[in-house]
């Protein structure tokens, strides 16, 4: 009989730590659309979220490579260390964006 090998916390929160994040973006999104100071608030919390996932997902996988087989999850792990970064990227755009949009609005109520 194989033996079987527990997932790494650190995986874990980082996987469970990515959808969460993604699913209160999105939702989000709906909310503040058209409203640059919470589309702001949104893009911030976004980023703070992932870098959150990207974090735990790379020491996950620094974790269960010095387990030395004791631990499992490096896919849930990567997982959330993909997910982290790539939302880490749009956060920041979004963010840019949502900045920029605030700045010309308050421009074009000034000018008229």
């Amino acid at each position: 009989m194989g033996t079987t090998s527990s997932n790494n916390q650190m995986a874990l929160y980082s996987a469970i730590t990515a959808a969460v994040t993604w699913l209160l973006f999105g939702c989000g999104l709906c909310f503040s659309f058209g409203i640059p100071p919470f589309a702001i608030c949104t893009a911030a919390l976004f980023l703070l979220g992932n870098a959150g996932a990207a974090f735990t997902g790379w020491r996950g996988r620094q974790q269960i490579a010095e387990s030395a087989g004791a631990e499992g999850g490096d896919s849930l792990a990567l997982g959330g260390l993909v997910a982290g970064g790539v939302g880490i990227v749009l956060a920041l755009l979004a963010l840019v964006a949502a900045i920029i949009l605030t700045v010309i609005g308050g421009a074009a109520v000034l000018n008229q």
